[in-house]
């Protein structure tokens, strides 16, 4: 056994052979690892190192014939500036507070270099690309719009996570009618439809304040996010008659109230409101018999209690900060989405109901 090294341990020394030919001994620290220092000449036979080191330990890189010494930081840490080839010309690569490289990533578009887009959260937008149609001419379309294609009933303002929808062509079961007064009542339809080839057909009794109602009740919500629901619908005749979208949430503790109001007598959009009453927000023609359809979507914050934004067909109506009507209960958690269809009395009022669509993730404009 080597002198100095404990019972049945050999005591063993690595050499190494240094530049000069003589032998060396390799050192390891405390934790015994090996200890290396790099070494090298400035003048040597040949072309130089890209990296070398000097006498004094000092490392150097290549620039041209021109050995350059190699910056470190207060942590040891090797100070770089980073170039690229442009063209023939090197050009300095770009990096934010955090280190991390900026760049302006292009892509070749009909012989054109353009600049790949991106949106808020930093992730890039893309749009599918087909090869030329029967008559020559190339066309764009997204995701979205191949999921439209292949049957989605989500046609009008796409934005938010599905959770849930409904196009009726299985029937009402998804959905619990409520009626009032003779003449009211529900029924599966094949008259129209939005998509597919049934709808929902809600027909209101000819007595003021008689209506007819369907409501889904979704359990599987997150409490805290920003939701939307969207319905179509298309009114059955020309009898004046009210057209309602509400959503009612109740989160354990409390219960909120957010609805729309379609009044085909003055064509004026309602929102119901904390008191408990309704207050316009805007005129816009909803009449639609005529087999085309009206499409209303609403963004609530469930977290606040507030209205975002709605929109009727073609229009856009800020709602943000705006709340709704708020109670105390206690129950499970769940949100109601119900449309509702109520007569003013002059006659009848019906209107088919397709392609009831739920959304989480909304954004907030």
């Amino acid at each position: 056994m080597s002198e100095g090294s404990p019972d049945y341990t050999n005591n063993v020394r690595l050499l190494a052979l240094a530049p000069d030919g003589s032998l060396v001994t390799i050192a390891a620290d405390a934790a015994g690892r090996l200890v290396a220092a790099l070494y090298g000449a400035v003048s040597v036979e040949g072309p130089l190192d890209v990296a070398q080191v000097d006498s004094n330990r000092i490392m150097r890189g290549l620039d041209g014939a021109t050995l350059r010494t190699i910056m470190v930081d207060a942590a040891g840490r090797i100070v770089s500036v980073m170039t690229g080839d442009y063209d023939g010309t090197p050009v300095i690569l770009a990096v934010d507070a955090a280190g991390n490289i900026t760049a302006t990533m292009t892509a070749e578009y009909g012989g054109d270099v353009v600049t790949l887009q991106a949106n808020a959260a930093h992730q890039l937008i893309t749009v599918l690309q087909d090869a030329s149609n029967l008559f020559g001419a190339t066309y764009d379309f997204g995701l979205g719009e191949l999921a439209v294609r292949l049957g989605s009933p989500s046609v009008f303002e796409r934005r938010g996570s599905v959770i849930w929808f409904d196009d009726f062509r299985h029937g009402l079961g998804k959905w619990t009618p409520a009626l009032s007064g003779a003449g009211s009542a529900t029924a599966l339809s094949n008259l129209d439809a939005k998509s597919g080839g049934f709808s929902a057909l809600l027909t209101a009794g000819p007595v003021a304040n008689r209506f007819a109602s369907l409501a889904h009740y979704e359990a599987a919500f997150k409490m805290t996010d920003k939701v939307g629901v969207e319905v179509s619908f298309q009114t059955q005749n020309a009898n004046a008659g009210y057209y309602t979208l509400v959503v009612e949430v109740l989160d354990g503790t409390n219960g909120y109230k957010f609805a729309i109001e379609c009044e085909t007598a003055t064509d004026y959009i309602n929102r119901w409101t904390d008191e408990g009453g309704w207050t316009t927000v805007g005129n816009k023609k909803i009449d639609s018999d005529t087999h085309s359809w009206t499409t209303l979507k609403l963004i609530v914050d469930l977290a606040a209690g507030e209205y975002l934004r709605l929109y009727v067909n073609g229009s856009e109506y800020s709602l943000l900060g705006l709340v709704g009507e708020t109670w105390a209960q206690v129950s499970v958690p769940y949100v109601a989405v119900t449309f509702k269809v109520l007569s003013t009395g002059a006659a009848s009022a019906a209107a088919l109901l397709d392609n009831v669509i739920v959304t989480l993730n909304e954004p907030e404009t």
